[in-house]
């Protein structure tokens, strides 16, 4: 699948998390707005990395516009091997 479109984001992660934005939102504690905001590669890194997780693939291959920092860092976390 081209996850080169936000649509494509969502359509994946409402077929692996049960069919709902706002299930996913309200299994990881946050707002369905913040896991919009993480969709478009902004918002909180723990929510990227969270729907990397549910999506199975790293986050470098999902927000691949994001800059080289971001993602390193993402796909870091993404592993196990990050740090807040």
């Amino acid at each position: 699948m081209n996850l080169s479109s936000r649509k494509s984001i969502i359509e994946l992660l409402r077929a692996k998390s049960g069919g709902s934005i706002a299930r996913f939102a309200k299994n990881n504690h946050v707002s369905r707005q913040s896991v919009y905001e993480a969709m478009a590669g902004n918002g909180a890194r723990r929510i990227r990395i969270e729907i990397a997780k549910t999506i199975g693939l790293p986050p470098s291959m999902i927000w691949r516009d994001n800059n080289n920092a971001i993602k390193v860092i993402d796909d870091l976390h993404y592993i196990g091997c990050g740090h807040d």
